[in-house]
C-alpha cells in the first residue's frame, strides 16, 4: 500500500511540475502604424496649411515588412478638375521606441525621425518631425486618420 501512495505522489508531483501555463495567450501584435493613413491636418512652423484639391486624396501606407508606400495625387493640367495618381514605394520605416519611428523617404534627401502619438482609439496618429532642405529647417506636425 505504501508503494501505491509513493507512486501516486510521484505521478502527482511530476504532473504538476510539467504543466505549462495554457492561460497565457500568444501575442502576435501588429504594430499600430501598419495600415493606410490619410492626412487630415498639417502645420509647418506653427502655421496650419490648407489641404485641398487633389491633396485630399493622398494617403500613406505603412506595410508590415517595413516599407512605406506613398500614394499622392496632383492636378491634371490637360483635364481640369481631374487628379493624376502617383505611387512612391521608396520609403522605409522602423520603430525606435513606443512613440518614435524612423521614416526614410528615398525620393531625395528626406530621412527623419518622427515622434508619433496615437489617439482616439488608435485611429488617429500625429507625427512631429523636422526636415532640413537646402540648408533651411522646417518643423511639421501632421495628423493622420486610419482608413484601413
Amino acid at each position: 500500500m505504501k508503494k501505491i501512495r509513493v507512486l501516486f505522489l510521484l505521478v502527482l508531483t511530476l504532473s504538476l511540475t510539467n504543466c505549462s501555463d495554457d492561460d497565457t495567450p500568444e501575442t502576435n501584435e501588429v504594430d499600430l502604424i501598419i495600415g493606410k493613413w490619410k492626412l487630415i491636418e498639417k502645420t509647418e512652423d506653427g502655421t496650419e496649411l490648407t489641404i485641398s484639391g487633389c491633396e485630399l486624396e493622398n494617403f500613406t501606407e505603412y506595410l508590415s515588412d517595413g516599407k512605406v508606400k506613398d500614394t499622392y495625387y496632383e492636378s491634371d493640367s490637360t483635364n481640369i478638375g481631374e487628379c493624376i495618381e502617383f505611387i512612391d514605394n521608396s520609403g522605409n520605416w522602423n520603430k525606435i521606441s513606443d512613440s518614435k519611428y524612423n521614416i526614410t523617404l528615398d525620393d531625395g534627401d528626406l530621412d527623419y525621425n518622427s515622434l508619433i502619438s496615437f489617439t482616439q482609439n488608435k485611429t488617429i496618429h500625429t507625427q512631429t518631425y523636422t526636415i532640413i532642405d537646402g540648408g533651411e529647417k522646417y518643423s511639421y506636425v501632421d495628423k493622420y486618420e486610419k482608413i484601413e
